[in-house]
C-alpha cells in the first residue's frame, strides 16, 4: 500500500558531527554548520551537506521561504555516476530556476555515489541570513532516473518527490571547526560522515565560485517526454507544485516514491543536546500528522456537503411529495451549507499554508463560497413568491440553476482537490464512482421533475366559466386536497 511522506518532527538522533532533528523514515538530509568565525562575523563560509538515495533524479536545497529568489543548491549524478554535479541556482518564480554563475560555491571532499547514497558536501561563501534563530530554506527532490550529466545549466524536470520548507536555528549549528564538519580523516583516508563516498569532487574556478567537474563529458538535458523539461507550470512555492500529502509511487523515469526529508543542525564538538535542534516544516507546516488530519477532513466534510447533502435536498424536492417536504429540503441544504462553511474554513486555512492560494481547486472553492451564501436568501424568496403566485418567477429560476451551479461545480472541484493532494490510487476512483452516481441520479431527478410539472401545467389559460368552476371546485374540496410543495395560494 502507498504510504503518505512521513512528516513527525518528533525523533532527535544524535550523529557524527552534531544534533540533528529528523523524519522516522530517513531519505534524504540536509544539514547546515556555521563555523565559528563565520557566527562572530555574521558573514563567511557555511557548510552544506545534501545526502540521500541515488535513486533521485535530483535533489536541492536552497535559501529562502519561496522559490522566487532564492539561492539553491541542486546537485545530481555527473556523467560517469560516481560523483556529483552541484549547479548553483536562483530561482525565478515560475520557471525552471537557472545556473549563477556568481555564487561562490565549493564541492568539497567527501562528495560522490557510494553504496545508493549520493552525497554533496558544499561550501558556501555567499550565503545569507547566517545567524538567524529562524532561517528559512526549501528543499526539493525528483526521484527517478539519474541525470548523469556533468554540466551545471543541464535542464532539470520538475520535482515529484518530498518539497517544502524548513526552519532553521542557525545560532544552534555553531561549529567549533572552521573546516568541512561533514568529512573525518583516518589514516590518510578521508570519509563522509553522510555517507558519501570521497573519490573525488569539482573545484570552484577562480573568483567565480562557478563549480567546475573534473570530467569532460557533455551536458544531457532532463525531460518528462513531453516537450517541457519541467513537466508543467509552476506556482513559485517552494519550488514549484506538489501534492500536499507528498508524491505517492507510481513506475517509470518520473517515480514519484514518497521521499523523507530531515534537517540537521550542527552543533560544536558533536554534541547531543536539544539546544541544536531545528524546525522542519514540510510546505508550511511542522507536524504532518496535524497536516494530514486537516487535510483529510477538508475533503471529507465538503465532498459530504457536494456530493451527498446539496444532491438529496434537491432530488427530494423533485421526486417526492409528502407534508413537510419543503421544510425537509431547507434541512438539507443548511446542513449542507454548515458542512461547506466548515469545509470552505479549513481549504482556506491549508491554502494559505501552502501556498494553494492560486492553485484552481482553491480558486473554485472560493467562487463557490461566495455564490453559495445567495442560494439560501433565493430559496426563500422562491419559497415566498411561489405561495403567492403558485408558479415559477425569476428568482425561481434563479435559485434552481444556481443549486444545479453548485453541486455539479462542487463535486468537480472534489475531484480537482484530489488531484491536487495526489495522495493515493484509489481515493479519487472512489470518490469518482460516488460523484458519478450521484450526479447522475440528481440529473434524473430534475428531468423527471421538469416532466411532471411540464404535465401538470396546463397549456393555455382556462377561460373565464371554466376557471369559475375550477374556483369552485376547489373551495368545496380544499380540506382534503392534498398539499402542495410550496403551500397553498393566499387568499
Amino acid at each position: 500500500m502507498r504510504s503518505y511522506i512521513a512528516a513527525a518532527l518528533l525523533g532527535l538522533a544524535s550523529t557524527a558531527f552534531g544534533q540533528s532533528v529528523s523524519t522516522k523514515e530517513g531519505g534524504i538530509t540536509y544539514s547546515v554548520s556555521v563555523p565559528g568565525t563565520t557566527a562572530s562575523s555574521g558573514s563567511g563560509d557555511i557548510y552544506i551537506q545534501i545526502s540521500g538515495p541515488s535513486t533521485n533524479s535530483w535533489m536541492g536545497f536552497g535559501q529562502g521561504s519561496s522559490m522566487s529568489g532564492s539561492k539553491m543548491f541542486i546537485i545530481y549524478a555527473n556523467a560517469a555516476g560516481t560523483n556529483v554535479t552541484l549547479s548553483p541556482r536562483k530561482g525565478s518564480g515560475h520557471s525552471q530556476p537557472s545556473f549563477d554563475s556568481s555564487a561562490q560555491v565549493t564541492l568539497l571532499e567527501g562528495s560522490g555515489i557510494n553504496n545508493g547514497v549520493m552525497t554533496a558536501n558544499i561550501k558556501c561563501s555567499d550565503c545569507k541570513d547566517l545567524t538567524s534563530s529562524s532561517s528559512s530554506w526549501i528543499y526539493a527532490a525528483l526521484s527517478g532516473s539519474a541525470l548523469n550529466s556533468d554540466s551545471q545549466s543541464a535542464s532539470i524536470s520538475q520535482h515529484s518527490s518530498a518539497y517544502g520548507t524548513m526552519s532553521l536555528d542557525m545560532t544552534k549549528a555553531k561549529n567549533s571547526a572552521n573546516t568541512n564538519p561533514f568529512v573525518t580523516t583516518s589514516g590518510g583516508a578521508s570519509t563522509s560522515s553522510g555517507s558519501g563516498a570521497s573519490d573525488g569532487c569539482a573545484q570552484v574556478a577562480g573568483e567565480s565560485g562557478s563549480v567546475t567537474s573534473n570530467s569532460g563529458a557533455t551536458a544531457t538535458s532532463g525531460g518528462n517526454g513531453n516537450g517541457n523539461p519541467y513537466g508543467g507550470s509552476f506556482t513559485g512555492y517552494p519550488t514549484g507544485r506538489g501534492g500536499p500529502f507528498g508524491s505517492r509511487t507510481t513506475s517509470g523515469a518520473n517515480n514519484k516514491r514518497a521521499a523523507a526529508a530531515t534537517a540537521s543542525a550542527c552543533v560544536g564538538g558533536g554534541s547531543n543536546t536539544n539546544s541544536g535542534a531545528s524546525s522542519l516544516k514540510q510546505n508550511g507546516w511542522a507536524n504532518m500528522d496535524t497536516r494530514k488530519r486537516i487535510l483529510m477532513s477538508h475533503g471529507i466534510i465538503a465532498g459530504l456537503a457536494f456530493v451527498i447533502i446539496f444532491p438529496l435536498g434537491a432530488i427530494a424536492i423533485r421526486l417526492f411529495s409528502f407534508p413537510g417536504l419543503v421544510a425537509f429540503h431547507a434541512a438539507c441544504q443548511t446542513l449542507g451549507y454548515l458542512f461547506w462553511i466548515i469545509g470552505f474554513g479549513l481549504g482556506v486555512y491549508i491554502a494559505n499554508k501552502m501556498h494553494y492560494i492560486n492553485q484552481p481547486h482553491a480558486v473554485i472553492g472560493i467562487i463557490l463560497f461566495i455564490l453559495a451564501f445567495f442560494q439560501p436568501i433565493l430559496g426563500a424568496l422562491h419559497h415566498s413568491n411561489y405561495k403567492k403566485f403558485q408558479t415559477r418567477t425569476a428568482v425561481s429560476h434563479g435559485h434552481i440553476w444556481l443549486g444545479r451551479i453548485l453541486i455539479t461545480l462542487g463535486i468537480i472541484n472534489g475531484g480537482l482537490g484530489l488531484k491536487l493532494a495526489d495522495n493515493s490510487t484509489y481515493g479519487p476512483i472512489v470518490y469518482g464512482i460516488f460523484a458519478a452516481v450521484a450526479w447522475v441520479t440528481y440529473v434524473a431527478a430534475i428531468v423527471i421533475g421538469e416532466r411532471r410539472k411540464a404535465r401538470s401545467t396546463p397549456a393555455s389559460p382556462p377561460k373565464y366559466d371554466e376557471a369559475m368552476a375550477l374556483h369552485s371546485r376547489s373551495e368545496s374540496t380544499e380540506a382534503t386536497a392534498p398539499q402542495e410543495y410550496y403551500g397553498r395560494r393566499n387568499k
